[in-house]
């Protein structure tokens, strides 16, 4: 960590926790959090919103961006957050592992995430926050993160950020965040430029344990 990051970070201490709503295979900036906060709290009463990061995540295609959605099941989406169902008779996870494999087969860390990745998608759990929470522990895991996400489990957790729906996929909906500076690093496909803030997935098959270090240099330190 250097010096102007560890100035940063005492700077900010006073933002001691924040709540955020659990995306799927989160974005790069929702994992830059773990880096300012001593707690992260993932939100579980609050209903289920459609075209959210609730159900989907941006990777990189050799053209364009692609968005892979994870389906629910009809009628349920007016339902909490925490009670909606996954779609598992439509069969998503074949398409989503061909176009992962299609975007990331490349990539310098793809053999060594893939297989974690492809368990994740064969699970049988019936409802989308669990399996959302389960992406957001691997990566937590898997990038050694300084803080675990913890559940919000009721109304009286006490928080010092509201985060809730100010990651969006539509660029219309994203709440301005001065404190997040996307770092450029290496992509498959330039597609004419870097393509800031997809899923985490993309940096961390390209990047690998490098990931944390490029979470921590798309801080904007000066804030």
């Amino acid at each position: 960590m250097n010096n102007d990051f560890l100035f940063f970070a005492i700077k900010q201490a006073h933002l001691k926790t924040a709540i955020i709503e659990a995306h799927i295979f989160p974005s790069v900036q929702f994992f830059t959090k773990y880096f300012i906060y001593n707690q992260i709290y993932i939100e579980s009463q609050a209903r289920f919103q459609k075209q959210s990061y609730r159900n989907r995540y941006r990777v990189l295609g050799s053209n364009k961006v692609l968005h892979l959605i994870v389906p629910v099941n009809k009628g349920k989406t007016q339902l909490a957050y925490a009670d909606v169902e996954i779609a598992h008779a439509d069969n998503w996870q074949r398409e989503h592992l061909q176009t992962v494999k299609s975007c990331y087969g490349k990539a310098a860390f793809f053999e060594h995430y893939f297989h974690q990745y492809e368990a994740l998608l064969q699970s049988d759990e019936p409802k989308l926050f669990n399996w959302a929470v389960s992406t957001i522990k691997w990566i937590e895991a898997a990038l050694q993160l300084p803080i675990k996400s913890q559940i919000a489990t009721d109304q009286s957790i006490i928080y010092h950020h509201d985060l809730r729906n100010a990651i969006h996929p539509k660029e219309r909906y994203n709440l301005p965040d001065s404190v997040f500076k996307p770092a450029p690093y290496f992509q498959c496909f330039e597609n004419g430029g870097f393509a800031s803030n997809l899923s985490i997935l993309d940096l961390l098959f390209n990047e690998g344990p490098m990931s944390s270090q490029i979470l921590q240099q798309s801080i904007n330190v000066n804030a």
